[in-house]
């Protein structure tokens, strides 16, 4: 993913919450225009470096999940 304050278009889920859950993270957080974060003890922290996520790439995670489903 890009670094600093560009928006990534594109997310990996997985890479996500393979992070997440090796910082002990209870949730995950995807919002458009922020990075994702993750809640630990319960305090709410962007998930290391990663840029702020752009509505495409938030909308093909969710595109994704929901195709898996089906």
């Amino acid at each position: 993913m890009p670094q600093g304050g560009d928006l990534a278009a594109e997310v990996d889920l997985h890479e996500l919450l393979a992070r997440a859950r090796e910082l002990g993270a209870s949730d995950l957080h995807l919002v458009t225009g922020r990075p994702p974060i993750v809640r630990i003890h319960g305090l709410l922290e962007p998930l290391g470096r990663a840029p702020r996520l752009s509505a495409r790439a938030v909308r093909r995670v969710l595109f994704k999940i929901g195709r898996a489903h089906v």
